[in-house]
């Protein structure tokens, strides 16, 4: 939080009007002015944050929440707070009426160059309101709503007002900083500086390396905590807006942005495919469009691919250093990928993608099936494989065979509707054969509970569910033989581990109070 002195220079800054600042002063001295409350469509909660130093409210893990993960560690943001004072809001309503209201906004904020208030809601929630007031929400863009009236409001005080709807939620980015939660809250400046420095020029040396990788060369050295560490303090850059912490074999690890923005092409989408490069020099943003048809190659090609091209280049180089160095290998077959190396380096600047083994090329994958068989196949599997009578995939491609038979066209093979049932996804595919329950093992992750929910989350601890029941076993006095009722159960579950963290046994049903 900003304090007396920061504050009034920060106000100075932005040329703020003697009003202006008066409604600031009051929603940063009020307490919230509502209690939020969950209900069944949404959980309600308290964050507690080290930003502000109180624990502030949120309505819904799907969109409040996510947002004040992103105000507790987005730099631009000072301060923010919760449920600030209403402020009027006046509108025509869908008939033309004239209509003032007093209105809440979610958050108020203060940022570096900006403050003003922020309302949170669901994309359909919002599709829905704008059919019901559409002079009150607005939709901008494909990703962006406006607030007519709350601007009306907020510019004439010099602020702003702005809809944050659940669109904006980078999921990446969510799972990454409740995986940094209690990293980002411990000092990190207590780790051993020694530690640090020999992870860090580790890095430095080898950009690009994977945190499953460096995890693997400093496991008897450097507990997994210090590195996590200097990843939440921002000594070693990680993109936490693209990548998942939770899948080490996928982050790659620099030592700042500026490594990191060298290291991959200036097309962002080829970000993945030059990262799994991390052995050849010279690929930076400045790259000619020779350069370009590298990555393009790089981008298209499999982690086998990947893998083949290591070894070759391993060979190559050894070869090209040592000529003399025995191999085995046979001759002609490194004096091919010699001339392949080099005839990359000269068209493309780099010869390690003449090495590539390009195995989705080979062979002819021109499909020789008609447009109307394709179609057939298509629907054979989507209609009579995946349904709730489970038929085999023989039997149901000696069904679809049977059809194209009294067509007259040629049928697709065995091997070809197997194929076309691996590509289905498998979540679909278990849904509509097997069922709602079935199709949970292949569903992605999950917020909440059901019964049949499976393991999730990234880690212990992350995730908790609790539960009530009401057991079947009528409870005796053991002095006075009076029955004393049904007794409640409450469980709290870990998701990840499924273990029972802690369980609660009272006569009480289930209630706010207890």
């Amino acid at each position: 939080m900003l304090n007396d002195a920061d504050y009034i220079d920060w106000c100075l800054q932005l040329g703020l009007a003697e009003a202006t600042r008066t409604t600031i002063a009051s929603a940063r001295s009020r307490n919230p002015t509502r209690r939020v409350g969950g209900g069944r469509q949404n959980v309600s909660g308290r964050y507690p944050s080290r930003k502000m130093g109180v624990t502030i409210q949120f309505e819904s893990h799907r969109v409040e929440l996510p947002f004040v993960y992103e105000m507790e560690h987005d730099p631009a943001v000072l301060e923010y707070y919760d449920q600030p004072p209403s402020i009027p809001l006046a509108y025509p309503t869908a008939s033309g009426r004239r209509l003032s209201v007093m209105h809440t906004p979610d958050y108020f904020v203060l940022r570096h160059d900006s403050v003003g208030w922020v309302e949170c809601k669901t994309e359909g929630d919002l599709e829905k309101l704008a059919i019901k007031s559409p002079h009150r929400y607005v939709r901008e863009d494909a990703d962006n709503w406006r607030c007519p009236p709350g601007e009306a409001h907020a510019s004439a005080l010099g602020l702003d007002y702005r809809v944050w709807s659940s669109n904006k939620v980078n999921w990446t980015l969510q799972r990454n900083l409740q995986f940094l939660d209690d990293y980002l809250r411990y000092d990190s400046g207590n780790t051993a500086g020694s530690i640090n420095a020999a992870v860090k020029t580790m890095i430095e040396t080898e950009p690009g390396m994977t945190l499953s990788d460096l995890l693997v060369k400093v496991h008897s050295d450097v507990e997994p905590d210090v590195i996590y560490s200097l990843i939440a303090s921002g000594d070693v850059y990680v993109n936490l807006s693209k990548v998942v912490l939770a899948e080490p074999a996928h982050v790659r690890l620099f030592a700042n942005a500026r490594a990191a923005a060298q290291y991959r092409d200036t097309s962002r989408e080829l970000e993945e495919g030059v990262g799994d490069c991390r052995g050849i020099s010279g690929l930076t943003a400045e790259a000619s469009g020779a350069q370009s048809e590298a990555f393009r190659l790089l981008a298209m090609a499999s982690e086998r691919d990947l893998a083949v091209a290591n070894r070759r280049f391993a060979i190559v180089t050894d070869r090209l250093e040592r000529s003399t160095e025995p191999c085995l290998t046979p001759e002609r077959t490194v004096r091919r990928w010699i001339a392949k190396y080099r005839t990359a380096e000269s068209l493309h600047g780099n010869g390690y993608v003449g090495l590539l083994a390009k195995a989705s090329e080979q062979g002819n994958r021109t499909s020789r099936l008609s447009e109307e068989s394709r179609n057939l196949l298509v629907q054979f599997v989507e209609s009579d494989y995946e349904d709730l009578r489970q038929k085999t995939k023989l039997a149901s491609w000696a069904a679809l065979k049977r059809r194209c038979d009294e067509l007259g066209i040629v049928a697709p093979t065995y091997v070809t509707f197997c194929s076309a049932v691996r590509e289905r996804p498998t979540f679909l595919q278990t849904l509509k054969r097997k069922g709602r329950r079935a199709s949970y093992a292949h569903s992605s992750f999950y917020f909440e509970l059901e019964p049949t929910t499976p393991r999730h989350g990234d880690r212990p601890f992350e995730i908790g569910h609790i539960d009530h029941t009401e057991l079947d076993v009528e409870v005796v006095c053991s002095h006075t033989g009076r029955p004393l009722g049904r007794p409640w159960l409450t469980v709290l579950i870990d998701a990840f581990s499924r273990r029972c963290l802690a369980f609660y046994l009272t006569f009480d049903e289930p209630s706010y109070r207890s």
